[in-house]
């Protein structure tokens, strides 16, 4: 038996709709996109950031980048591996406090600098931050760069998290999650844009 795309149960396709039509037109990209997800969220060979941690990160990336239908999955993940109500609780303070609008940051480069945009500073906040301690609050703020100050993910970035006791190989695995989020988000708003497309002219 096959294993559920999770991209396809994201957007409710059903096996012979038009939008599995698409997919399917595609095999190689909609089988690489479901490779990555394993790789990332069901690692053969785990560092030392849980299965559980990536799905709490995927929770705030995801809402960082505004309402999608991927957020509600990453949630259900993450219940089903974190059952304390404080935790998730707190997911949801980060998420909400670190929501804005980007990109933005700091030029170094003086070629550059013209270029640079101020925007705020995310930090977790207190409450959250008691619940989730420092490390993977760390990581929250991380996120959040990467999210929406790109530019600025630079080595100082990096040993801030060195700093708190992250291997380079955890901070790696944390950079591809982002990545390959962004990457499946904007997959999953082209397919449905092309579905509400169909639906205007059914």
């Amino acid at each position: 038996m096959s294993r559920p795309d999770i991209l396809d149960h994201a957007l409710g396709v059903q096996p012979g709709d038009r939008l599995d039509a698409v997919r399917e037109a595609r095999p190689g990209t909609k089988a690489n996109a479901q490779l990555s997800y394993e790789a990332v969220f069901e690692p053969t060979h785990p560092t030392n950031l849980s299965v559980a941690e990536r799905f709490g990160l995927a929770v705030v990336a995801t809402r960082f980048h505004g309402e999608n239908l991927l957020s509600a999955h990453y949630e259900a993940a993450f219940a089903g591996s974190e059952t304390r109500p404080a935790v998730i609780d707190a997911l949801r303070e980060v998420a909400l406090a670190g929501t804005t609008s980007g990109p933005y940051g700091v030029y170094r480069e003086t070629g550059l600098s013209g270029q640079s945009v101020e925007g705020p500073r995310f930090r977790v906040p207190h409450a959250a931050r008691e619940v989730l301690g420092d490390e993977l609050a760390a990581l929250f703020e991380y996120v959040h760069l990467l999210v929406f100050r790109p530019r600025e993910a630079n080595a100082d970035a990096l040993q801030v998290l060195l700093d708190e006791g992250w291997s380079v190989d955890d901070v790696v695995t944390v950079s591809q999650l982002v990545a390959f989020l962004t990457f499946q988000i904007r997959l999953a708003a082209g397919l449905s844009v092309l579905r509400a497309s169909w639906d205007v002219h059914a």
